[in-house]
């Protein structure tokens, strides 16, 4: 069979009748076509009208009635006819996907059919859709994310301009051109789709299902195709009763906004999902304002903010099945105590020095200690930057499968294999990594840790040595730690500005930093049941003893981020939360109450703005009318915006330009919300009793041995809450510590402040 094209009736046999119609010239010269109408249990005359005028006007050749026995909506309607055709002796080449209320011009057909023959790579191609008028209809659009929700629903002219690229419904092309999605009133699929990728989601009762489809189908590698010369005639919610621009805005059914919440939580995840409803609701109330304001009409679906805010706030969280199917397309943590802090043990040798040598003329004090899995090209790299015949190696690998331990092993450095039957952790690595190197070399005095995705830079270990024996107080020395590609994302450069912080004695440092072994020792080492943070938590109690940590303004290392992505800064993000609440829980307020103020920051941003604007919307739609209301919603909707316009200021001077400096701002408020995701996740693993898990938020390169892709710890000062949690660019005196007197010290070639 050539195509199959499927029609879901529900009470619109009229409709679906002149569909037929418009179909009869272009099924003979389609090359062998069928039509089925599936009947989603109507309970009207529509299944005998429908075979009467099959039968009356000589259709019965190529059309048919398939009467279902309930209405499971759209998707469920659609893959009633598809099923059994792909089942068949003579599958389908393509699937025609057809609205009963439309009406197909000729040569529609034949032009879909002619442009997926000669794009074999296309999977999808959708019509051009019209009102009857001959005005175009939106129908080449794009995925749906949180901006775009924010400018679908404050349609504020400027704003639309600056989210131009981010409007779902942009104008369609005047040629064929590649889209996201078309709209599922006309759309052709070509069965390798189908086979790929499975039918529609039946989940979806009506709406969303064919932006999912489209999705999954871009997934697997088929593009979708807007072609503008087929021509389809839409007649809006003619089928649905919903949608007629003619007449007044019914009430936005229930399975709309279940279907909407169905394809977001399932594309975009929970936290975007929350993110994308609050853009949207606090755009759509002050759109609202404006309107009133203004004085103008409202052409919306009644009550849609007071619907759209109990659907997806006020009530629990909708499913597809709890809509009313109705006229249908086709036709649904507790507070805990601090946690008691325990020095950790580490297991050394007997007899081990263990930083008793700190002859500063003797470099075989130094030991490296690299921790990685699946680094690919990102550890040959490393490894190479550190290996030497005067200095001991160690290469901790935490269950690579990309060849990173014959890596090691041919470029020289001592390889360990973590136990990973015992939960993982950088800070477990790391000691392994210890306790190996005191077994080798017991002489050894620091050690200079590092992660699998860093390149030291040339000079570094000698300096950083030269200061930890002249300065018997310090413990910990870091430098400047620089990220590798900051052009590439605008998320690695704001790793690298993050990175950028004050010189001189301060509170902690990463997880790049080389340690006096005597106060490793002394201080137990690192706590392994610290996922994420364990560098401040360490370092918390090496100052407890009285030791200090100090910053360089020398650089030290070379850090691939690899983040391109917002679900990758947003894990690490998250990860930067849970860290920041294991530690504060550990220690209290403590001699500085290390990480509470950040603590405290995220719950105050990340649930202070979005519940304000959350109750000022409903106060304002449940009385539109009073200035005090809308005082209200103004105010709530302007704290997020001066708060990013704040700390852009504060950062612009780092900044390459202000666009940049504003996403940083945007970005540092966002992640006020992830980072209060991580303290949830903190106190429900605490209150079910569960070991934390390494939140992981990169893939790493191709293998140097085997071109195996893997995922990364994230090295760097990843393992630490990120830097970001402070909100300040410039932290403020108490902070910064008094500066290291450097002057004695000789300054590596080509190095400086940054």
């Amino acid at each position: 069979m050539r195509l199959l094209i499927v029609i879901v009736n529900y009470r619109t046999a009229s409709l679906v009748i002149d569909c037929l119609r418009s179909l009869a010239d272009q099924i003979a010269v389609s090359g062998g076509a069928k039509v089925v109408i599936t009947d989603n249990a109507s309970g009207d005359d529509s299944v005998p009208r429908l075979r009467e005028a099959i039968d009356e006007n000589g259709w019965s050749s190529w059309a048919s009635v398939q009467p279902l026995d309930h209405n499971g909506g759209f998707a469920f309607g659609n893959n009633a006819g598809i099923r059994p055709a792909l089942k068949s002796d003579d599958p389908p080449q393509f699937v025609l996907l057809l609205n009963p209320d439309t009406v197909v011009k000729p040569g529609a057909v034949a032009a879909l059919l002619q442009f997926m023959d000669a794009h074999p790579q296309v999977g999808i191609a959708g019509a051009r859709l019209e009102f009857p008028d001959g005005s175009l209809q939106a129908s080449a659009c794009r995925f749906q994310g949180v901006l775009s929700e924010l400018e679908n629903g404050m349609r504020l002219g400027l704003m639309s301009r600056l989210l131009r690229k981010r409007i779902v419904a942009p104008s369609p092309p005047a040629d064929a051109s590649q889209v996201d999605w078309v709209s599922g009133a006309c759309l052709l699929v070509r069965r390798e789709v189908l086979d790929q990728i499975g039918l529609l989601d039946e989940e979806f009762f009506m709406y969303y299902e064919e932006v999912d489809f489209c999705r999954r189908a871009a997934a697997a590698g088929w593009p979708c195709w807007y072609v503008p010369e087929a021509r389809v005639v839409h007649l809006v919610g003619q089928s649905s009763g919903h949608w007629d621009p003619k007449q007044p805005k019914k009430r936005r059914p229930q399975y709309w906004f279940a279907s909407r919440r169905r394809y977001f939580l399932k594309h975009l995840g929970r936290a975007r999902t929350f993110l994308a409803d609050v853009a949207w609701a606090s755009g759509f109330a002050s759109y609202r304002l404006r309107r009133a304001i203004q004085r103008k009409p409202d052409g919306d679906p009644d009550r849609l903010l007071q619907d759209f805010l109990r659907y997806n706030f006020l009530s629990r969280a909708m499913t597809p099945s709890s809509g009313t199917p109705g006229e249908g397309r086709g036709g649904g943590c507790a507070q805990q105590a601090p946690v008691a802090r325990t020095a950790p043990t580490l297991t050394l040798p007997r007899g081990t020095g263990g930083g008793d040598n700190e002859n500063p003329s003797d470099a075989r004090s130094i030991g490296v200690v690299v921790i990685g899995r699946n680094e690919g090209e990102r550890l040959r790299r490393c490894l190479t930057s550190v290996v030497s015949e005067d200095r001991h190696v160690i290469y901790v690998d935490s269950n690579s499968t990309d060849g990173s331990r014959d890596v090691a092993a041919s470029l020289g450095a001592t390889v360990v294999a973590l136990d990973m039957s015992i939960p993982f952790s950088a800070a477990r690595a790391r000691n392994a990594g210890v306790e190996k190197l005191l077994e080798i070399d017991p002489d050894a005095a620091y050690v200079q840790f590092v992660d699998g995705d860093c390149e030291m830079i040339d000079g570094w270990l000698e300096r950083a040595r030269l200061t930890l024996s002249d300065h018997s107080e310090i413990a910990a020395i870091a430098g400047r730690l620089r990220e590798r590609s900051p052009e590439q994302s605008i998320y690695n450069r704001l790793a690298d500005i993050e990175w950028d912080t004050p010189t001189g004695e301060v509170k902690s440092c990463g997880g790049i930093a080389m340690m006096r072994l005597s106060a490793f020792r002394a201080a137990g080492g690192f706590d392994p049941t610290v996922v994420a943070g364990e560098e401040p938590e360490l370092c918390q109690r090496l100052r407890d003893a009285g030791a200090e940590i100090m910053r360089l303004p020398d650089q030290m290392a070379w850090h691939d981020s690899a983040i391109f992505h917002f679900g990758q800064w947003w894990k690490r993000s998250t990860r930067g939360g849970y860290g920041a609440m294991d530690v504060a829980a550990r220690f209290g307020r403590g001699r500085d109450g290390l990480f509470v103020r950040q603590v405290r920051s995220a719950r105050l941003w990340g649930i202070g703005p979005p519940l304000l604007i959350v109750i000022a919307a409903i106060v304002f739609a449940l009385w539109p009318g009073r200035w005090w209301s809308a005082t209200a919603l103004i105010i709530a909707l302007m704290i997020g915006p001066i708060q990013i316009l704040r700390m852009a200021l504060r950062a612009r001077r780092r900044m390459r330009t202000t666009s940049d400096a504003l996403a940083y701002g945007a970005l540092m408020l966002v992640g006020k919300w992830a980072n209060l995701l991580g303290q949830y996740r903190y106190f429900r693993d605490r209150a079910a009793g569960r070991h934390a898990r390494l939140i992981e938020y990169k893939s790493a390169p191709s293998s140097p041995s085997s071109g195996t892709p893997g995922e990364g710890r994230g090295g760097g000062c990843a393992g630490a809450p990120p830097l970001e949690n402070n909100p300040h660019p410039n932290p403020p005196p108490e902070y910064r510590g008094r500066e290291l007197d450097t002057s004695k010290l000789s300054p590596i070639a080509g190095q400086g402040g940054q």
